[in-house]
This record gives structure tokens, C-alpha cells and sequence, in this order.
């Protein structure tokens, strides 16, 4: 094979380029380096030496590239025709590749026989020669010359089998290939019915099942709906009910108030002209009839009072816990000093506790219902007169803060524990030191209430042993 591939590449250089005879013979030599790195070159290739060993194909690329230079320099004539080197590079190329080719069978990758059996057919009868070249004594008596064209025949016939063989099996891989492809796509097609028919099964189970919560909320809508209508009428009727019964308690109550108002301003005339009198004697047991009558006629204006509050506070309670009820709160715009001086003028003439006021000089405009806040500042008065120590003093004072009005009410009595400071505007809520003043437990509820529908609000804050303040706030009017 080194013959012919020298006496080709020689022979269609002289009928190309005619050159000197001596020009001639230096490129028919150093064509044995370009063999040399071809063949490096080849053979790695076919042993696919960049997957398999990275390494020995960089020695390789080394190996071929020196055969280049080499040849390179012998045809531009800078250096002589090496012969020991030709000998030397083609016998450290060969023996690089038959040692690749017992590594590639001691890893068993037996499809790269005939590739190997190429390389030893055709680099096997050429070792001998290059041994004698290189004098080595036991060597045959043989030149590179001297071999025959079978060799590289065979090894070219072995070559093309490799590559036919390699073809054939690359072609039946892809034949797998697809046939494994086509089988997994078959496969997949098959799961995906198969998935889609299951969630086919869930979605009509999942819409059967909603299309029976749907019927069932719809049943339960009704029946709320229902109930909620029951709930309207029996509300309406509950306030109904109240209404007509605050009538007709209000008008017995204020006839009760009125008449025991009249006999206790008939019996102060009486006390008073029998203090004027001749006849001491007799008319001071009047007089002290007539003290006791008044403090009975106290006690029921007191009794009377404290109904009709009670009155007001369910009535309140039972408007504010409506939703959606436009005419709940009637808002007019009022100056809080005068519903002060009102309800403590009218404590004053109902208890023993002494009412102080601190009001401001000027008018304190608050937009809000005046029946509502009245309640709640008559609420907070009674309540401090009721836990109020027997002849202590009640402070009202009122006040502007930061855009609020606030009414502070503090009374001197035994005070709330920490624990019971908000508790006290739950619903019927009653302190446990409390039990023997009598109440119902809604007036601050109700007053809480009427403060946030407002935008207000109503805090505490207490000592135990010195007493307690209440502090009610509402938004100041804009125009006042």
C-alpha cells in the first residue's frame, strides 16, 4: 500500500509539474511522511479515538503534525531527506496504532475488528523492512520497496468491509431507533387516551357532583332565604312590639314623673310656709312629713327615670343591631354644652351626689342624633351616680381634642379591676362586685354602640379604690 500511494502521488507530479530529477526523488521520498500522518490520522478516525481515549489522539495529532513539517521542509528543501527518521516516525506511528488496536479488543469493542485486522495486515510486512532499514541485525533482508501491492489490497478490502459493516449497523440502529420511537409513541398515544379517558370519567364525575352541591346550596339558599324572611318578620314584629310597648309604658311613665314632680314642689311650699309659721310645734311634724314625702317622691321619679331609660336602651340596641335601615339615625347638628346642662340639671334634682360641670365658654357642634347622644351622656351620669361613694362629687367636663369632642364623666367609687375594664360593654354584662345595684347591663353597650355608629367612641379607664372615667368622643362639625 506505501508503493503504490508513493509511485501515484510521484507519478502525477511529473505529469503536472515536470521538475529536476533530484526535486523529483525528494517528494517521492518524503511522501512517506505524508502517508504516515495520513494513515495517524485515518486510523483514528475509524477507532473514533476523540470519544473513546481524548488523550492518545492529542499524541496522535503530535505524531502527524511533525510527519507534516517534515514533509513540508523536504520539499521546500530546507533540510536533506531524513531516511532515519522516515523509518523512525512510521515505526512510532505504527506501533502507537497496534497498541490502540489491543487496547480497543482488551475493552471489547469487538465492531472495530476488520479495522484492526487492516491495520495489522498492512502495517505487519512493512515492520520488518523498516527494522532492516533501521539496522537491526535480526531483521530480514527486505526493503519497504520490496512488498508487495496484496498487502495493501487486503487491507484495503478489510477497510471497506469495516466501513460497509459500520454502515450497516449505524442503519440498523436507526431502524431500532425508529421502530423503538414508533413503539413509544404507540405507547404514549396509548397512555394519553388512556388518561384522557380517565379524566374524562373525573371531570363527569366532578360536574355530577357540583350539579348536586349546586341543587343542594340552591336548597339551602332557599331555606336561608327563608329563614332570613321569618327572621325579618319576626324582627319587624319584636320591633313593632317594642314600639307600641314603649308607648304605652312612656305615657304612664311620664304622667307617673309629672305627678310625683307636682307633690314634691307642693310639699316644699308646704315645708316652707310651716317653717314661716306661728305654731312651730305642729307644723314641724308636718315639715318632717313633708321631707319624708319628698324623698319618696325622689325614689319614684328616680324609679320612672331609670325605666324609661331602660326602655330607651332596648329600643337602641335593637335599631343599631339592624343592617341597612336608612332612617336608624336622624343626624342634626347640635351644641353638646346644652344636652350637658340638661341631663345635669336634671340629676341634680334626683340624687345627693353633687354634679360638677367644666364646659367651655364657646359652643361645641357635634352632627349627630340628639335622642342617641342624650341617652348615652344620661347613661354615663346615671351610671356614675349609681357606683358613685354616698356624698362624693361627679365631674363632667367636655372639651375639644384633635378634631373631637370629648366628654369625660368621673365619679369616686370603689373602681373596675383591670380584667373587667372592657368587658363591662358586653351585652348584660354585670360585675361580680356589683351584684346588689340594680341594672340590666346594657346602658354602656348600647352607649358603645351609638358612639361608633357615630364615628365616635367610648373608653374607661380606672383605679381601683379611687374611681373611674368614661370618655365619650364625636367628630367635631366642619361648619361649627
Amino acid at each position: 500500500m506505501v508503493c503504490s500511494v508513493q509511485a501515484y502521488f510521484a507519478g502525477t507530479a511529473q505529469i503536472m509539474w515536470p521538475m529536476e530529477p533530484l526535486l523529483a526523488d525528494a517528494i517521492q521520498k518524503s511522501l512517506n511522511f505524508l502517508y504516515t500522518a495520513t494513515a495517524l490520522w485515518f486510523y483514528a478516525a475509524l477507532f473514533d479515538l476523540k470519544s473513546y481515549y481524548p488523550r492518545t489522539l492529542r499524541v496522535i495529532h503530535v505524531l502527524a503534525s511533525i510527519n507534516i513539517v517534515l514533509f513540508l521542509a523536504v520539499v521546500t528543501r530546507l533540510m536533506p531527506y531524513p531516511a532515519t527518521w522516515v523509518n523512525l516516525l512510521y515505526l512510532g506511528g505504527m506501533l502507537l496504532l497496534l497498541g490502540i488496536s489491543i487496547r480497543i479488543l482488551r475493552d471489547r469493542r469487538y465492531g472495530n475488528v476488520l479495522f484492526i485486522a487492516s491495520l495489522w495486515v498492512n502495517g505487519m510486512p512493512i515492520l520488518p523492512a523498516i527494522l532492516k532499514n533501521l539496522g537491526v541485525p535480526w531483521a530480514p533482508s527486505i526493503t519497504i520497496m520490496d512488498n508487495l501491492i496484496l498487502w495493501p489490497l487486503i487491507s484495503l478490502v478489510l477497510v471497506t468491509l469495516g466501513m460497509v459493516k459500520f454502515a450497516k449497523n449505524e442503519a440498523e440502529k436507526k431502524l431500532l431507533a425508529k421502530d423503538l420511537a414508533l413503539r413509544n409513541s404507540q405507547e404514549s398515544e396509548r397512555i394519553l387516551d388512556q388518561r384522557v379517558s380517565e379524566r374524562t370519567q373525573q371531570l363527569e364525575q366532578s360536574n355530577h357532583r357540583l350539579k348536586l352541591e349546586i341543587a343542594e346550596r340552591e336548597t339551602l339558599h332557599h331555606q336561608l332565604q327563608g329563614a332570613l324572611t321569618r327572621k325579618r318578620e319576626l324582627m319587624a314584629a319584636q320591633r313593632q312590639f317594642f314600639a307600641m310597648a314603649s308607648h304605652e309604658f312612656r305615657t304612664p311613665l311620664a304622667i307617673i314623673d309629672a305627678t310625683a314632680q307636682r307633690l314634691a314642689l307642693s310639699h316644699e311650699l308646704e315645708a316652707e310656709q310651716a317653717a314661716r309659721s306661728e305654731q312651730a310645734a305642729e307644723k314641724l311634724a308636718e315639715s318632717e312629713n313633708a321631707s319624708t314625702t319628698l324623698n319618696a317622691m325622689s325614689k319614684i321619679r328616680r324609679a320612672t327615670l331609670r325605666m324609661s331609660r331602660m326602655i330607651d336602651n332596648f329600643l337602641n340596641m335593637d335599631k343599631l343591631e339592624l343592617v341597612n335601615v336608612p332612617d336608624a339615625i336622624t343626624l342634626e347638628l347640635i351644641d353638646l354644652r346644652q344636652l350637658i346642662l340638661a341631663n345635669a340639671e336634671h340629676y341634680r334634682s334626683l340624687t345627693n351626689h353633687s354634679i360638677n360641670l367644666d364646659l367651655p365658654d364657646n359652643a361645641v357642634m357635634v352632627l349627630c342624633d340628639p335622642y342617641m347622644i342624650n341617652l348615652v351622656i344620661s347613661n354615663l351620669i346615671d351610671n356614675a351616680i349609681k357606683y358613685s361613694t354616698m356624698g362624693t362629687a361627679l365631674e363632667i367636663a367636655l372639651s375639644e381634642v384633635k378634631g373631637q369632642a370629648q366628654i369625660q364623666v368621673r365619679d369616686a367609687g370603689s373602681g373596675i379591676a383591670a380584667d373587667q375594664l372592657e368587658k363591662i360593654f358586653e351585652k348584660y354584662f354585670r360585675g361580680s362586685d356589683n351584684k346588689q345595684i340594680q341594672g340590666t347591663g346594657l346602658g354602656l353597650h348600647v352607649s358603645r354602640k351609638i358612639a361608633e355608629s357615630h364615628d365616635g367612641s367610648l373608653t374607661v379607664s380606672s383605679e381601683v379604690g379611687i374611681g373611674s372615667t368614661l370618655v365619650f368622643s364625636l367628630p367635631l362639625s366642619e361648619s361649627g
